[in-house]
């Protein structure tokens, strides 16, 4: 970050590497820097501009937004959002005409009709000849990304337009989990059966596209089928992690989008392997000066050794090292890799450790109690209930959100807990808060003389296999309300 700082031209450049000079800034706190560049990209590009750069911005522009409730910055972004949906391959798709592509016309002409959804660099203009090979992955899903950033900035895109790119990313993954360059059906290489390649389960290279996509389907859970595609996308990132420095044009694609796609996985040994694994990676990367420099990588047409200066991948690995404290969306706010790191120098400083002398064998644990997941739902409405009673009487309420970083409550719904970021009421969904989330809010609100809070905190104590802990708890509240503590325990089962 000193290294981008001090290099004012490091937010220039092309769309991807600005974006992530710009986001690096944000994701450390930098604000005077990350507004800088943000406010610097507060025009809306002209026409022809190519999908990745309109994607990027957007991108960009939201997760500033999300962060600052800078109002400035919102008729860009819902100019970006038209312009998107503007460039999205729609309608009866013609790319290639019937002397374009080697056979059967009539099906290569169903298969065009597949592009349906996708984006290709450049917007989408209906010809023969007009699109290159069409549509690729990545490119249509950064616009979901965007387009679901806006959304949470408050504005929507057309449905339909993020309907139809997620059902084209959905005909470009396998049933393992592979997500392609461009589709099994781009016909640059020829006809490909699209059903036999869908059922197909191949594929162990270029993991960050499935990072991408598992980001993407996770920001839109309003679509059925996300859930599906998000665990596809999981089991194949721990199946396909040796490929993360691998990508088609430029490595750094690939190694961004795969370690956050890992950090919004909700898998900890995940992310942990891919992190190891390219440890060595990341150290042969690192020059004298805190920069980072891109390597040579293993695809044929991987130029990003020869064409991005230090300023991308340096911005990408301070994004991607930033996942300890996520301030990103796309960075996986949920993410709990600084509580991993601690725990696993913790065991293995038991690992190094003297044996201890022998001592007489403890009693035996008492089983741990095992709520059940309706009881922990049941609960977790009343800490809703509680914290949003609590923070409009007044209470200070801190939530350790992101590391050392603690955020104020200041309300709770059935949708979101409302915390303060950075003098701006933002909501967290439920959604992104893990059991051990709710855990700290719930020993956050704790009153040594209410009942309630001590029964809250009692029961996901338990529910997070703290059974001790919830003991202690269940006694302190039954000094206050003995009836409460002795029908809330009872409702855990043994």
């Amino acid at each position: 970050l000193k290294y981008l700082a001090a290099r004012p031209d490091s937010g220039g450049g092309p769309a991807h590497a600005r974006a992530a000079v710009a986001l690096a800034f944000l994701a450390a706190g930098d604000e005077a820097n990350g507004r800088r560049l943000a406010l610097s990209w507060n025009q809306v590009p002209g026409p022809g501009t190519w999908s990745w750069g309109v994607a990027y911005q957007l991108i960009t522009l939201s997760e500033y937004h999300l962060l600052t409730q800078d109002a400035a910055v919102l008729p860009t972004i819902k100019a970006l959002v038209a312009r998107l949906r503007q460039d999205q391959y729609d309608g009866r798709i013609l790319v290639w005409g019937p002397g374009g592509v080697q056979g059967d016309y009539e099906r290569i002409d169903a298969s065009q009709q597949l592009y349906l959804g996708g984006f290709g660099h450049a917007p989408y203009v209906p010809g023969a000849g007009k699109n290159g090979y069409g549509p690729m992955q990545y490119t249509t899903i950064l616009p979901v990304i965007a387009w679901q950033l806006a959304a949470a900035a408050g504005v929507k895109a057309d449905p339909k337009g993020v309907a139809n790119a997620l059902d084209f990313i959905h005909r470009g993954t396998n049933e393992a989990g592979y997500v392609a360059y461009g589709g099994e059906f781009t016909l640059n290489n020829g006809y490909v059966d699209p059903v036999a390649w869908k059922k197909s389960t191949s594929g162990m290279n270029y993991v960050g596209r499935a990072g991408a996509s598992l980001i993407a389907h996770k920001l839109s859970p309003e679509f059925g089928t996300s859930t599906t595609y998000f665990e596809k996308n999981r089991s194949y990132m721990k199946r396909a992690y040796r490929s993360l420095p691998d990508g088609h044009a430029c490595s750094v694609l690939g190694f961004l989008w795969g370690l956050l796609g890992a950090a919004a996985a909700e898998d900890e040994a995940l992310l942990r392997t891919m992190f190891d694994y390219h440890k060595a990676w990341f150290n042969m990367m690192r020059c004298h000066d805190g920069s980072f420099v891109v390597l040579p990588g293993r695809d044929y047409a991987d130029g990003g050794y020869y064409i991005s200066s230090r300023y991308h991948p340096t911005s990408v690995m301070a994004l991607v090292l930033g996942t300890a404290n996520p301030k990103l969306q796309i960075q996986g706010v949920q993410s709990k890799i600084a509580a991993t790191a601690k725990a696993q120098k913790a065991a293995a400083a038991l690992a190094t450790a003297p044996p201890a002398p022998p001592k007489a064998p403890p009693p035996a644990p008492k089983p741990a109690l095992t709520v059940r997941p309706e009881i922990v739902e049941q609960w977790h409405q009343r800490l809703i209930k509680k914290l949003d009673s609590l923070s409009k009487a007044g209470a200070k309420i801190n939530f350790p959100m992101n590391g050392s970083e603690n955020y104020l409550v200041r309300g709770a719904d059935e949708k979101s807990l409302l915390v303060n970021i950075q003098g701006n009421d933002l909501p967290l969904p439920w959604k992104q808060l893990s059991l051990g989330s709710r855990l700290v809010l719930a020993k956050a609100a704790v009153r040594e003389d209410d009942a309630e809070t001590l029964l809250i905190c009692a029961v996901l104590h338990a529910a997070n296999g703290f059974g001790s802990e919830a003991d202690d708890l269940f006694a302190k509240a039954a000094l206050i309300d003995a009836d409460s503590a002795r029908a809330a325990r009872a409702g855990l089962k043994q």
